[in-house]
């Protein structure tokens, strides 16, 4: 048997015996046949139709009108309100994450697919909580279709992972330690940036990999890294730490930096210090640079709560300001790097400001 019960202000379905009733959740949001306790299947699927009904619950919610456009009807389908495009720009959990063009807008976003049973409410409610911010791009709409949730959201145009970033670009960059000390910065300032944010909403990102973070050239803006994929997020309660995600920071880090990612969190505790000094010695790192990278990494293990890391991240600041000021093309030289057909121009840059630096940035040809 179900029944309906309330639980921390959300309504639940509760089965009641449910150690004798073992569902498979890959029949979640499909028609089933059940081959034992059809009774029990049959109540469950009612009690989510009857809570339905109470709650005047819809299939999606629609969160932006200037980038979507759902028919009369209240439905958005491949075929009729939308296409899909030729381009693929990832693959998620359960396939491909794919560009979509509005039909009658005429505008593209990206369209990403969870199965139902794999779906984790929590990646709305944090992915909402975080809108408004440039760390992260906008969810448009979120829907049920077929047995998955649809998520369309921002495309993150001239932008490439952090992975691509040391995949294609960074034996370049270690040829000129000043560029390596710089971007490594950079990278590690824009990942703190987003973090801090989300802890600010009491979010914990859990999942924060070279593939999950993307540096982003944005027209007449700036360069900027933009965390992405919130599947994982968990509240941060007040007995909750920022742990891992300062973990999982500090290994994109130091895998920009010294091309050092540690395999877990225990390898980064117990081994940091030796495998940074040979990496560093690897790459021939300048006393004073090595040192830095030692200490911040010391200071950023000892980073427990969201105050320690508004001062790591300030610390980290006050240390890109100081480099700009010795050499205010930087940003270009680095620019040109990793987006060849950009070129940065600082507009009237206050070395001073305790906002990031933002750049103009001009198509070549």
């Amino acid at each position: 048997m179900t029944k309906l019960i309330e639980k921390d202000g959300q309504i639940q379905v509760n089965y009641l015996n449910s150690e004798n009733q073992k569902f498979d959740v890959s029949q979640c949001g499909k028609i089933v046949a059940p081959k034992s306790n059809p009774k029990e299947v049959i109540e469950s699927c009612l009690a989510v139709l009857d809570l339905i009904k109470e709650k005047r619950a819809p299939d999606g919610v629609l969160l932006d009108r200037t980038k979507i456009s759902c028919s009369r009807k209240g439905t958005y389908k491949n075929g009729e309100d939308y296409d899909v495009l030729d381009k693929i720009l990832g693959k998620g959990l359960n396939g491909q994450i794919v560009v979509v063009r509005d039909k009658k807008l005429g505008s593209e976003h990206a369209l990403k697919t969870v199965m139902l049973a794999y779906f984790d409410s929590n990646e709305i409610r944090c992915w909402t909580d975080l809108e408004g911010y440039n760390n992260f791009p906008s969810l448009y709409m979120f829907n049920k279709q077929n047995g998955q949730i649809e998520f369309h959201y921002e495309i993150l145009d001239k932008a490439v992972t952090i992975s691509d970033i040391i995949d294609n670009h960074m034996l370049k960059m270690r040829e000129n330690h000043e560029l390596l000390r710089h971007f490594s910065l950079y990278v590690l300032q824009g990942l703190l940036e987003a973090s801090s944010v989300m802890h600010s909403k009491n979010w914990l990102h859990d999942d924060l990999h070279e593939n999950n973070a993307m540096l982003q050239a944005k027209p007449s803006s700036e360069l900027k890294v933009r965390v992405l994929d919130f599947g994982r997020a968990k509240k941060l309660d007040k007995k909750a730490t920022i742990t891992n995600d300062i973990h999982q920071i500090i290994r994109v880090f130091t895998s920009v930096y010294v091309t050092e990612k540690f395999q877990n969190a225990t390898d980064l505790q117990k081994n940091w210090e030796v495998k940074l000094q040979e990496q560093a010695k690897e790459l021939q790192l300048s006393k004073e640079n090595k040192d830095e990278l030692l200490n911040l990494i010391k200071i950023a293990l000892d980073v427990h709560l969201t105050e320690q890391e508004i001062e790591l991240k300030e610390m980290v600041d006050c240390k890109l300001k100081d480099s700009l000021v010795e050499n205010p093309d930087i940003m270009k030289e680095i620019c040109k790097l990793i987006f060849p057909d950009y070129s940065l121009e600082t507009d009237n840059v206050d070395a001073g400001s305790s906002d990031f630096i933002s750049f103009n940035i001009f198509k070549i040809g």
